[in-house]
């Protein structure tokens, strides 16, 4: 589990945060306030296609991400 020592106000991504919520280490302050989504991107450099391994990562991460609706982001 994710220690967390410092006091403080973050807007950051719900994605592996869950157990830390759970377990009152961290507290949703605004439950109210509506999703904001943020893209991901990737960044390489264009005169190359990504090697394999980048595009393996980039489809875990976009898989990850991806909205329960199964609707590209």
């Amino acid at each position: 589990m994710t220690s967390v020592n410092a006091v403080g106000v973050a807007q950051i991504k719900a994605l592996g945060i869950q157990e830390l919520l759970d377990h009152g280490q961290l507290i949703d302050l605004f439950r109210d306030w509506p999703d904001e989504r943020f893209r991901p991107y990737a960044l390489y450099p264009s005169r190359h296609l990504p090697a394999a391994k980048v595009r393996a990562f980039i489809d875990f991460v976009m898989a990850a991400v991806r909205p329960k609706s199964g609707r590209p982001l």
